[in-house]
C-alpha cells in the first residue's frame, strides 16, 4: 500500500516498536563538546520534538541522525541496524530550515529533485508527483516557479519533496521558524494532517515550547551546550491542540520550567 494512503493503524505510541535508538552518542568540533552521552528511542509513527536553546546541539544530533554527520562515540540504530549513512535507503528524508527549492526548477520538478536518487521507476514519477502535490494541496501550483510562491507555499513545496518517495522517517530541522505566526500554525495543521494519513515517524528540531506541544507525541528536552537529555516529557493530549486551550497553556508553561 501506498505510504500515502489512508491507514488504519491506530495502536498507542507507547506500544508501537522502536524504529530509531541512539545509545551513548557524543560529538566533539576539536575541544567543543557539542553532545554528551545521548541515549533514547524513537517509536514508530512517533512525533518527538528535540527541544532546547540555540547551541544546544540539536540540528548536530539531527544530521548524525540522518548520517550526514558521524558521531565521536555511541551507536545510532535504524530499524535494529546501525549503518554510517542512512539517506540513500530511502528510508529516512531531512527537511531542512531553509527550503532550498531551485530557482530554475518549477514546483513538479523540484518535487521530482525528491525522487531522484530513489528507486522508484521513473514511469511512476508523474503520478507520484500529481499525488504528493494534491496532498499539500499545491495541485493547482505545479507549473509556478519558486519566485512567484510565498513562503508558506514554497515550505508545502519542499515537504512534498521530501514526502514524494514515501520515507519512513522525516527528520525537519526547524523548516517553519521564519515563516509568521499563522501561517507556522496553518502548516503545523497541515503536518498533522498528512501524518495522520501517512504515520511516517517525525522527529523535528524546535526552539519553540509551544511548536513542541502543539505538534508531538513526546519532547526530548535539551540542555544547553554539551547537549544533553535533561528529561524526556509525554505530551497526552488529543489532536488538535489549540493555543489556547488550558491544557495546552498548562503543557507549555510546564514544558518552559524544564528548558
Amino acid at each position: 500500500m501506498s505510504a500515502l494512503a489512508l491507514r488504519k493503524e491506530n495502536s498507542p505510541v507507547s506500544f508501537r516498536p522502536n524504529i530509531i535508538e541512539l545509545k551513548a552518542l557524543s560529538k566533539h568540533f576539536g575541544k567543543l563538546s557539542v553532545l554528551d552521552d545521548i541515549s533514547f528511542k524513537v517509536r514508530e509513527k512517533e512525533i518527538l520534538a528535540i527541544l532546547g536553546s540555540s547551541g544546544s546541539g540539536k540540528s548536530t544530533l539531527l544530521n548524525i541522525i540522518s548520517g550526514l554527520l558521524s558521531q565521536d562515540e555511541g551507536t545510532v540504530y535504524i530499524s535494529g541496524k546501525s549503518s554510517t549513512s542512512y539517506l540513500g535507503w530511502g528510508k529516512i528524508v531531512y527537511m531542512f530550515q531553509e527550503d532550498r527549492l531551485l530557482p530554475w526548477r518549477t514546483v513538479r520538478d523540484n518535487v521530482a529533485f525528491g525522487l531522484e536518487n530513489s528507486q522508484i521507476p521513473k514511469s511512476e514519477w508523474p503520478a507520484k508527483i500529481r499525488e504528493v502535490l494534491k496532498l499539500v494541496n499545491l495541485e493547482d501550483f505545479a507549473d509556478f516557479w519558486p519566485h512567484q510562491l510565498s513562503g508558506g507555499m514554497r515550505s508545502r513545496v519542499a515537504l512534498a519533496r521530501s514526502l514524494v518517495a514515501e520515507p519512513q522517517i522525516l527528520l525537519m530541522d526547524e523548516p517553519f521558524s521564519k515563516l509568521d505566526a499563522q501561517t507556522r500554525s496553518q502548516l503545523h495543521a497541515e503536518l498533522l494532517r498528512i501524518h495522520q494519513l501517512t504515520k511516517m515517524t517525525i522527529v523535528f528540531v524546535t526552539h519553540d515550547v509551544e511548536e513542541a506541544v502543539v505538534l508531538a507525541d513526546r519532547v526530548a528536552v535539551f540542555s544547553s551546550r554539551p547537549g544533553r537529555i535533561k528529561e524526556m516529557v509525554d505530551i497526552r493530549m488529543e489532536r488538535p491542540r489549540q493555543l489556547t486551550d488550558m491544557g495546552v497553556v498548562r503543557a507549555v508553561q510546564d514544558l518552559r520550567r524544564k528548558i
